[in-house]
């Protein structure tokens, strides 16, 4: 909070779509304490399991993982 007593918003916004990534999603991304509101991992050629600390992420309103081999739940 600021001195005025309102809360500040803090927008975190990752793109990398379209960038050749490749492997498995690193759970390191997925942390309780990440702010991170909008993730695009879309166009790249990631697979394997969704990581399972996924829905802990709290202030995501964004997920875009279309276009690749990823499978799993979130749950």
């Amino acid at each position: 909070m600021d001195r005025g007593g309102s809360r500040r918003c803090v927008t975190i916004l990752v793109r990398n779509s379209g960038n050749m990534l490749s492997g498995q999603i690193p759970e390191e991304i997925f942390t309780p304490s990440n702010i991170l509101t909008s993730l695009n991992l879309s166009r790249n050629q990631l697979d394997g399991e969704l990581p399972k600390n996924l829905a802990s992420l709290m202030h995501l309103s964004s997920l875009d993982l279309s276009q690749n081999k990823v499978k799993g739940m979130i749950a």
